[in-house]
């Protein structure tokens, strides 16, 4: 079962902007995307997925990899 990914362009020019000091970023982001596509509710309890216990819907949640942290809503 494979999830859609949707981002935001806010996001989309954050990405941009700090990819540009940082050359790991895009490598990460597309394990992210990888990883959102495949188990975003973190059910095989295999990646450092915390849900958080703020804002409104199904939740908020953030996944972290190495010192990068991605922060996404479920909805």
């Amino acid at each position: 079962m494979s999830f859609p990914v949707y981002t935001t362009p806010k996001f989309d020019r954050l990405l941009k902007g700090l990819a540009k000091h940082h050359s790991d970023l895009l490598e990460i982001y597309e394990k992210v995307l990888v990883i959102l596509k495949v188990d975003p509710y973190n059910r095989s309890r295999v990646h450092n997925i915390k849900k958080l216990s703020v804002g409104s819907g199904e939740g908020q949640y953030r996944l972290r990899i190495g010192r990068w942290r991605f922060r996404y809503d479920i909805s």
